[in-house]
């Protein structure tokens, strides 16, 4: 095995290593199968952490911790296409263009056109607090478990130091939802008021209030182009250089 392929193992699973050592887990054999390149006897991560290896029940909070964060970075690795790379960024350089455009026009204007979820981005719901854990933290807690929304997002610009192109944002649970009601074309004030069921409005000020929160959200979704305006022919071309999905991983 290649130093360089050990190294981008590291990489990958870095959260997962470093929470393993925290925990004094051993990784699932899950890391054997990255790119098909991994052999069982000759895995460097298992040698690494052979004198750590614990006997765990099957239903320890601690395993699943660990299993539900290898999951979530070996689905990060999987979204990492190089030989899309360039298409990936030309198309990427279009939708800057296209959110100059939408970011310009009026609100009223903004919620009778159609919109989407970008392609790029796909989103995710975990039981562990996934993006906001730096590398080198040490989990020494396992009492954080609850609801977390996040999106890996492809961008055309690869990272050397992370060796991909993906991007990390939180989400709050509220632009999670919103991201669901956009999974396909639809007019963007028809979301807003599927959106706005959720809540309970008892007067005027609580309505207004509320629109202008909506408002503020639907702009930061703009702005990051988590949201885009929805164009069949360009749209048609995004999917077909994406694998977009909603992976739950809550247990």
């Amino acid at each position: 095995m290649s130093q360089d392929l050990i190294g981008k193992l590291k990489i990958y699973y870095s959260r997962s290593i470093a929470l393993s050592k925290t925990l004094g887990i051993f990784i699932p054999d899950l890391l054997d199968f990255h790119d098909g390149e991994i052999k069982d006897e000759n895995n460097p991560i298992k040698g690494y952490y052979k004198s750590k290896i614990t006997s765990l029940k099957k239903n320890d909070p601690k395993h699943n911790m660990l299993k539900e964060l290898l999951s979530i970075e070996f689905e990060k690795a999987q979204l990492y296409t190089p030989s899309n790379l360039d298409k990936i960024k030309e198309n990427d350089v279009k939708l800057n263009i296209q959110r100059e455009e939408i970011l310009s026009i009026s609100y009223d204007e903004l919620c009778n056109k159609k919109i989407v979820q970008n392609p790029f981005v796909n989103t995710y719901e975990s039981s562990w607090e996934f993006i906001n854990n730096a590398t080198e933290k040490k989990f020494s807690t396992i009492e954080m478990k609850g609801d977390y929304y996040f999106v890996f997002q492809l961008t055309g610009m690869f990272d050397r130091e992370t060796q991909t192109s993906i991007l990390e944002f939180p989400l709050h649970k509220l632009e999670y939802y919103f991201l669901q009601l956009s999974e396909t074309p639809v007019v963007l004030i028809e979301v807003i008021n599927e959106f706005k069921k959720v809540f309970d409005i008892n007067d005027l000020k609580e309505e207004n209030t509320l629109n202008n929160e909506i408002k503020t959200m639907i702009r930061k979704l703009l702005f990051r182009k988590f949201l885009i305006f929805y164009k069949e022919e360009e749209y048609s071309i995004l999917k077909n250089l994406s694998l977009q999905r909603r992976h739950s991983f809550s247990s």
